[in-house]
């Protein structure tokens, strides 16, 4: 159909705002980037997954996992799951265990190209029942055509492919595809994702997917190249998110990541959290009705010196056909200069605290905490046995405090 979701966008390391210099996270940065995510109003799925993937003192096989658990303890909204080196099992095992949502993203290697490790991990989420979504980018010129018809075309074959294989081999199993298309800067190799060819590109593989009835994953506005929290990284995600949302994408990837998929931070999803509320205002647009043209209304208060301020119309309507922000600037000078200048960036720090101060997600109960610990010990037996993980790393300590 035609509804809007908001996903938080991803981002290996956690990110110092005074010195913009990269670190691997801690437990408790995760936990608390978790508990961000599920204050915010605008943010649908809280994906915790494949934020602070770079983790201290954990192997980087259960990375993930250990995120999961972070997220399903901290957050109650949906969480999203994957399937490094069978990783899935585990995850299906944690979600079932407390009945919670999944929404797992499936690797892909573009141009033409399933592995097996990708199916298998289709079919498994196929079979228990989960929505799994495979995530098909592309980078123009490198592992697609340069062009956006090229690409485009090639994102709409591998679409079909995964959709044909996996509904041979579960009937109406539950599937949405996960797309971007970013073009390759062939001065330097690196990957541009604010040009207009992403957000041109994502509409039109959108569209596509829209003509064939499939639900849509955009990761058009999960990350900019911008290394700070500035206007371009603003411009770049913002934008194609935008792009994104009014060609029909579902579910738009956005919220908390940039610098390339290299950090996520919590007062960034914050920020872009005012964002999203935006977008949806623009999708949701106006109420026209008798009471909203107001007709009675405009004729009653006639011309100057008429005015609107103290009529029962406004003060039922002046807020309900529009989102306000929660951090975002909007003081007269004098205020602002009298509250100490206070930036966007200023307020987002302010609102994290507030957050983590007062915001108590629903806990687990101690079966649901017991059951997911299980899992991790079954995990981390099963990669020592498998020799991906050495005896010392099984006994690491994964602090919750």
């Amino acid at each position: 159909g035609d509804t809007v979701h908001f996903m938080q966008g991803m981002g290996m390391r956690f990110v110092d705002l005074d010195t913009w210099e990269t670190r691997p996270a801690t437990a408790a940065e995760h936990r608390e980037a978790m508990i961000v995510a599920d204050a915010l109003p605008h943010l649908h799925l809280a994906e915790g997954w494949e934020i602070y993937t770079d983790r201290r003192n954990i192997p980087p096989v259960m990375g993930m996992l250990e995120n999961l658990a972070s997220a399903i303890r901290y957050s109650s909204k949906t969480q999203v799951a994957g399937n490094i080196q069978d990783t899935e099992v585990f995850a299906i095992q944690m979600a079932q265990a407390v009945g919670s949502d999944l929404f797992p993203e499936i690797e892909h290697a573009t141009p033409l190209t399933i592995q097996s490790g990708g199916a298998a991990a289709a079919f498994r989420y196929a079979e228990a029942g989960m929505p799994f979504v495979p995530a098909l980018s592309v980078n123009q010129g490198a592992t697609g055509p340069a062009t956006l018809a090229g690409a485009t075309l090639l994102k709409v074959a591998e679409a079909m492919a995964w959709i044909v294989m996996t509904q041979v081999h579960t009937p109406g199993a539950p599937m949405a595809i996960h797309h971007g298309i970013s073009p390759i800067d062939m001065r330097t190799g690196d990957k541009l994702l604010g040009t207009p060819a992403r957000g041109v590109g994502t509409g039109m593989v959108n569209q596509m997917l829209r003509r064939y009835g499939i639900p849509i994953w955009s990761n058009t506005g999960f990350a900019s190249n911008s290394k700070k929290f500035d206007y371009q990284a603003g411009y770049e995600k913002s934008l194609g998110t935008l792009l994104s949302a009014l060609s029909g994408g579902h579910v738009q990837m956005f919220q908390g990541g940039t610098s390339v998929e290299l950090v996520y931070n919590p007062e960034l999803s914050v920020m872009e959290d005012d964002v999203a509320g935006w977008i949806g205002g623009v999708l949701e647009g106006p109420i026209f009705d008798d009471e909203t043209l107001a007709i009675d209304l405009i004729n009653e208060i006639g011309p100057v010196p008429g005015h609107y301020m103290a009529t029962a119309h406004t003060r039922k309507w002046w807020n309900r056909e529009d989102t306000f922000p929660q951090v975002a600037d909007t003081e007269a000078y004098p205020s602002w200069v009298a509250s100490g200048r206070r930036d966007m960036l200023d307020r987002a720090k302010e609102k994290v605290q507030q957050i983590l101060e007062t915001h108590k997600p629903a806990p687990l109960t101690a079966a649901e905490e017991q059951a997911i610990e299980d899992v991790l010990s079954e995990a981390r037996d099963y990669y020592r046995d498998k020799g991906v993980i050495g005896d010392a790393a099984v006994s690491y300590t994964h602090l919750r405090a």
